[in-house]
């Protein structure tokens, strides 16, 4: 696989893992989920003749509805204090009055 072929696959499995992916592309993760969920498994893609999990599916172990990110133009009445959060997928805004 090319280097250019290899980067547009890993963007898109990153898009998939965040919810940001092209709706075709997060309907079929969604598709494949419910489909071992009604199994009663799990699956996971991996990197050929690698331990590493490029995308997991937890099928059965899925125990909540995932919501989207919701994105919306608002604004911030007050001083930012801090944009961010304490992990890597934390995205929470925080303000003062």
């Amino acid at each position: 696989m090319s280097r250019r072929r290899f980067r547009k696959y890993a963007i898109g499995i990153i898009a998939v893992r965040r919810g940001e992916a092209p709706r075709e592309a997060l309907r079929a993760y969604r598709t494949i989920n419910r489909l071992l969920r009604e199994d009663n498994g799990v699956g996971t893609l991996k990197e050929d003749n690698e331990d590493a999990v490029i995308i997991r599916f937890p099928g059965r172990e899925e125990t909540e509805e995932k919501y989207p990110s919701v994105r919306e133009h608002g604004s911030v009445d007050g001083t930012v204090a801090r944009v961010g959060g304490t992990g890597p997928t934390d995205r929470s805004r925080h303000a003062r009055n």
